[in-house]
């Protein structure tokens, strides 16, 4: 038999079945569009990081690690630039800005805090004292400021009190957090517009708002806003997202949407927020959940991005794409999916490579049994 090029691994059926010039396995070797196949190089270790506990590549190409409780990113040089104290477990970014499931903002290796408490409860506590104020009732919120970045969080709800004439309203001292200060934002008599001590009226989009969700374990960016994954107890997850370009202010109560399943990676794509989950994917509009795919992905980093924007997947069924989405191994080759897997994409020697690091277990899915 002539062999003019190879057609990859085809593992599907059982080596008498196998098409001529397929393998059944491939160690250590590239196969190029043309079929052509050459010896892979190996690698040599360029850097040893040790008490590694996450890391994380943008799509300008910046690489970021957390090794021993500090967000540092990495040189050209490969040497390690401290930035911050972080715990920070899952990542996302947009346009040179690293986001962190902490709370943390990083522009040009300068580190802004996210979270800022939420007064929330019954709001600030109200009381008479004598004074010359208009008599009538006045409500009252709370606000904190990052002394820092000069950032107000979600208020605290409101709460109210009516006097009568020859009184004043007196607020009791809200809690102290440090590195915030608290802002008490007030009404007029009978009025409905917040102003703080100095005529200053609240934004309506901080008013019983929500902070920060602190510990996510998926973060995304798309469509001007910053998305989070939480978990709920019922083996579903709550999708919320900031308010545009507010991404320190979330409001649960209206932007959310339930996601059958536990999230565990998203991307932004053409046309959507991919969504891989513990049994399906999904593609959401800001609107609509469209079901990709009746399989999820194991638990890890099984998302990466093309310089397109199209996504790589490694599912429970192998490697997909998408947007538009597509299975491109089901047919072809079996991958046991693991359990925890770690991907990346590589160029080597003029190819692109997606590579999937995985512990092996699990029983791959033959869509011919």
């Amino acid at each position: 038999m002539k062999i003019n090029k190879f057609l990859g691994v085809r593992n599907t059926s059982p080596d008498r079945s196998l098409p001529d010039n397929s393998l059944s396995a491939a160690l250590n070797v590239d196969i190029d569009d043309e079929g052509i196949i050459t010896q892979r190089n190996g690698y040599a270790l360029s850097k040893a990081v040790s008490n590694l506990t996450a890391a994380y590549t943008t799509q300008d190409q910046v690489t970021y690690v957390v090794s021993g409780g500090v967000l540092s990113r990495v040189d050209d040089s490969l040497n390690l630039v401290p930035i911050v104290a972080s715990t920070a477990t899952a990542f996302a970014d947009f346009s040179k800005n690293l986001f962190t499931n902490d709370g943390l903002r990083i522009q040009a290796d300068t580190a802004s805090n996210l979270f800022i408490p939420n007064a929330s409860g019954t709001g600030p506590e109200l009381y008479s004292a004598p004074g010359n104020w208009v008599e009538g009732t006045y409500s009252a919120v709370i606000c904190y400021r990052n002394t820092v970045t000069g950032l107000e969080g979600a208020s605290s709800a409101s709460n109210s009190i009516t006097i009568a004439a020859n009184s004043r309203v007196v607020v009791n001292p809200p809690p102290v957090f440090a590195g915030f200060t608290a802002i008490v934002y007030m009404t007029a008599a009978n009025g409905a517009v917040y102003y703080d001590t100095e005529g200053t009226q609240i934004s309506p989009d901080q008013l019983v708002a929500d902070s920060f969700p602190v510990g996510a374990p998926v973060l995304a960016f798309y469509d001007s806003a910053l998305y989070a994954a939480l978990p709920q107890a019922n083996g579903t997850s709550l999708l919320v997202w900031s308010l545009p370009f507010k991404f320190h202010i979330f409001d649960l109560t209206t932007n959310y949407a339930v996601v059958p399943g536990e999230i565990r990676a998203m991307k932004p794509v053409d046309g959507g927020l991919l969504i891989a989950t513990d049994h399906a994917l999904f593609a959401y509009d800001g609107a609509n959940l469209i079901q990709l795919a009746n399989y999820g992905v194991p638990k890890g980093r099984s998302l990466v991005q093309t310089p397109d924007k199209k996504v790589k997947i490694f599912s429970n069924r192998g490697a997909c794409e998408a947007l538009p989405f597509i299975n491109l191994t089901e047919t072809k080759a079996l991958f046991a999916p693991g359990k925890q897997v770690s991907s990346a994409l590589v160029d080597q020697n003029g190819i692109q490579k997606m590579v999937v690091l995985s512990d092996g277990s699990g029983t791959a899915f033959n869509i011919r049994t």
